[in-house]
């Protein structure tokens, strides 16, 4: 976020070159030192949108008198920002900073359990894949917990290294409910929230 808050200062001033002398600049000014209180005050709502799949670009607006900043961001890394008053500037950029840090990985990391052990999985949309389940294992199984998180892979990395140990194979690991609690507590970035019916774990993912 850093990087784009250093990108988004650089383009303002070079966009503020063709309004020197102008009334227009002062408002330029203005907005600059908004700005990276404004860029803050929104990371909760960027963190939340690479960490569900709800929607495809989030957008967001500042406005100054007669002068005006959109910055969209897409799941591919890209940020897009539209300067406007008598001229418009518009800007398709790919912030390697952003990728890094919200990881663009949306989805969710799973718990199945069974008569054959538990199975630690990922899964983009988590809905599509309960429903490839009961194609796929013809079996007594159920869902106990499923997280939503921006870096799935990176989650999923850990739960199967935590239990190691207790791994049957792949995927499949002999575990119980309360294993996965205590592993649920080791995560910072986790929080249990509660026991659904059906031993079903509620726990939500807090990006830091």
């Amino acid at each position: 976020m850093e990087e784009l808050k250093k990108y988004l200062h650089h383009q303002l001033d070079n966009y503020a070159k063709q309004y020197y002398g102008s009334p227009a600049a002062d408002e330029l000014i203005q907005i600059k030192k908004r700005l990276d209180e404004w860029i803050t005050k929104k990371q909760k709502c960027i963190h939340e949108f690479y960490a569900t799949d709800k929607t495809d670009i989030i957008s967001f607006k500042c406005n100054h008198n007669t002068f005006s900043l959109r910055l969209t961001f897409y799941r591919n890394g890209q940020s897009r920002i539209i300067i406007k008053h008598t001229h418009k500037m518009d800007e398709v950029i790919r912030d390697v900073d952003i990728i890094n840090e919200y990881s663009v990985d949306a989805g969710s990391v799973y718990f199945i359990e069974s008569e054959f052990g538990w199975k630690i999985g990922k899964a983009k949309k988590i809905a599509q894949r309960k429903r490839d389940f009961a194609v796929k294992m013809p079996f007594v199984h159920a869902v106990r917990c499923h997280i939503k998180t921006h870096k799935k892979s990176q989650l999923e990395r850990y739960f199967h290294d935590y239990f190691k140990d207790k791994q049957i194979n792949g995927e499949w690991f002999n575990i119980s409910l309360d294993d996965i609690i205590e592993a649920v507590k080791t995560q910072p970035h986790l929080q249990l929230n509660s026991y659904g019916p059906d031993d079903h774990i509620k726990v939500k993912y807090i990006p830091k």
